[in-house]
């Protein structure tokens, strides 16, 4: 793992198995760029020697709207979540660190190995697709992907995502050298994104298309984190100009389907340091882009698509009504209809500090609207948690992860008209809502860092445990029954 130096252009490399850096749940930036930039920034710079997010300093609360009033518990249900199944790569060795990306999509789930070598070429990465067919519905890899041009410490499968026959798989590390022992060699970053789609009967793989920025530069690290829904993705690049960060929207059209840069997306309040673009999701018609360098707190910002062509425009943007400095709320984003989350994997909880919390926001209107609903926490949640570092939404399902230490991942679910978000107890003078379940592996350990990647489509959970078996990784299927959950179903794509 690499990370710039403030005090000049050289590099040091961190005891850490990876070779830049950890992922988005540590805040580890492996740019040159560092010069000049605010000090609450250079907070970002000395995590990335830790396994832990980013803190901007102290944890000082933030004035905002008064909490949502009180919801009264309802009774609960039965733990429907169980583990159906442990998937592990066939070709898996030690540092791939297999599970450090996950999506899921219906029957079809993508693990991204970004410590992967393939060849002789060191952290080329690579990500596997399983699918599951049959009455009992069992889990098979069905193919490894690669990208076409991949070479060393590409961290191809870094972000993954997934939206029915089409892959987004980004490579952070793609247009960079890095050469230990000759730090003034070395090179940001510029990173790419790879399209494969599947076609055919049985299914193939094939990789359709490179993205790259129409004004990628080293350093950008455009691929960071990637989201697509039906034809449309979202590309982060968060280290652009200087830390300011940018998400990028790619259109698919023609036949075959042709993917193109539609519009650089920017904050309306962007300044150097609010790393814009950290986290991406998309649903239809609605992007949000987490900026956890925002305001020492951290953001997200809300765009909508109109007209014809289809122009996005910033919507709003978002923050937590208790914010503090060092919540770096929009570390990870979800989205799916009207339902927003937001994690907050820095936030102190009483006297527990990164401890952790994520945010749902529901959005209803026209022009669309998002309020803050609920604060999410962890029923057993504790110092150095980091609840939040992982979020994904499908429906009335949240998943958010915990991978500190073993891991865990938490389920929410919401009923109710208006949807309210199952209540297990609620804390005195306090509207936090906790989880319906907590999920741990079966085969758990200390170290493995359960949750370091979640995902969840309808009644499908995906976990992964990136550092399981000396960094070798695996990834956890988890199941629930279809009548377990209530309320709206999961919108379709449009």
């Amino acid at each position: 793992m690499w990370i710039g130096i403030a005090s000049g252009g050289g590099r040091r490399r961190c005891s850490h198995p990876r070779r830049r850096r950890g992922s988005a749940s540590g805040f580890t930036r492996s740019g040159s760029r560092v010069t000049g930039i605010s000090v609450t920034f250079a907070f970002v710079l000395l995590a990335c020697c830790m396994r832990s997010p980013p803190i901007f300093g102290a944890n000082v609360p933030v004035s905002g709207p008064e909490d949502s009033p009180a919801v009264a518990a309802p009774p609960i249900t039965s733990d429907p979540w169980t583990q159906q199944q442990e998937l592990t790569a066939s070709d898996g060795s030690r540092g791939d660190v297999f599970g450090y990306s996950a999506a899921v999509s219906g029957n079809t789930a993508i693990i991204g190995a970004a410590g992967k070598d393939i060849g002789n070429k060191s952290g080329q990465g690579a990500a596997y697709v399983f699918t599951c067919a049959g009455t009992l519905c069992t889990w098979r890899q069905r193919q490894v992907l690669i990208a076409a041009d991949g070479a060393r410490d590409d961290e191809f499968g870094n972000s993954v995502a997934v939206s029915g026959n089409t892959a987004i798989i980004g490579a952070w590390g793609k247009h960079s050298l890095y050469l230990p022992g000759a730090p003034t060699t070395a090179v940001a970053p510029q990173g790419a994104a790879y399209v494969f789609t599947c076609s055919g009967t049985p299914c193939a793989w094939k990789q359709q298309q490179e993205l790259t920025a129409s004004d990628g530069a080293s350093g950008d690290e455009f691929g960071n984190t990637v989201a697509v829904s039906g034809k449309t993705a979202i590309i982060g690049a968060p280290y652009k100009n200087s830390y300011q960060g940018a998400a990028y929207v790619f259109a698919c059209s023609g036949t075959p389907c042709t993917w193109t840069q539609q519009q650089e997306l920017i904050a309306s309040d962007g300044a150097h340091g609010n790393v814009f673009g950290y986290s991406v999701a998309v649903s239809g018609k609605t992007v949000v882009v987490g900026a956890i360098g925002n305001f020492s707190r951290g953001a997200a910002y809300v765009f909508t698509c109109t007209g014809s062509p289809c122009t996005w425009t910033q919507q709003q943007e978002l923050i937590a009504s208790d914010g503090g400095n060092g919540d770096v709320f929009g570390t990870r984003v979800g989205v799916s209809g009207k339902t927003v989350v937001i994690g907050a994997p820095g936030k102190t909880i009483g006297p527990n500090s990164l401890q952790g919390a994520s945010y749902v926001f529901t959005c209803s209107g026209t022009p669309s609207t998002c309020t803050q609903q609920q604060e999410l926490t962890a029923s057993d949640g504790a110092s150095r948690d980091q609840f939040g570092n992982r979020v994904s939404v499908s429906g009335n399902t949240v998943l958010i992860g915990n991978n500190s230490k073993q891991g865990a991942a938490y389920v929410f679910t919401c009923f109710g008209t208006p949807c309210t978000w199952k209540v297990k107890r609620r804390w005195p003078f306090s509207t936090r809502k906790l989880q319906q379940q907590e999920l741990t592996a079966s085969d758990g350990v200390r170290g493995d860092e359960f949750g370091y990647s979640v995902a969840v489509s309808g009644n499908t959970a995906v976990i992964g445990a990136a550092y399981k078996n000396a960094y070798q990784g695996a990834a956890y299927i988890f199941d629930s029954p279809a009548g377990a959950i209530t309320g709206p179903p999961t919108p379709p794509v449009p």
